[in-house]
């Protein structure tokens, strides 16, 4: 499993509670921490994207209006947004992306290490179920 961090230059104490949840809880999967948004904006446009989930966390509000800016890369990856507050105008910006979760700066980060480990294991999950099990034959029509 592929994990990127984009921690935006946020305060490294922040970052640090994050990374330390989830490299408790993730010690099997590759985490890629990603500092900048040219960084991301580069790594995003590699191919093949294997990337399983991400977790990116906005600082302030031009950086969530960056982040917005690479909805076309970030299509098909399951997210985890951390923005800095709960307003209306930084949510309705937030929901243009499609995270399975938001949350706060100031919120619980093994809550955020929970909802990542949920979203790696449907990924998982649908993943082996497309690709090791056949497909079952359709019935012909008599």
């Amino acid at each position: 499993m592929n994990i990127i961090v984009y921690t935006g230059g946020i305060q490294e104490v922040v970052s640090a509670d994050l990374l330390g949840q989830i490299t408790a809880k993730f010690a099997h999967a590759r985490l890629e921490l990603i500092h900048s948004l040219p960084d991301l904006r580069q790594r995003l446009s590699q191919l093949p994207k294997t990337i399983d989930a991400g977790v990116l966390i906005a600082g302030d509000a031009a950086q969530l209006c960056e982040l917005v800016s690479m909805q076309d890369f970030l299509d098909g990856i399951p997210l985890i947004l951390i923005v800095p507050d709960f307003e209306k105008e930084t949510i309705a910006k937030a929901a243009k992306l499609y995270p399975s979760f938001i949350c706060t700066l100031d919120s619980d980060w093994e809550v955020v290490a929970s909802v990542l480990e949920r979203i790696l294991l449907y990924r998982e999950k649908a993943a082996s179920v497309t690709s090791g099990q056949p497909t079952p034959a359709r019935p012909q029509p008599k």
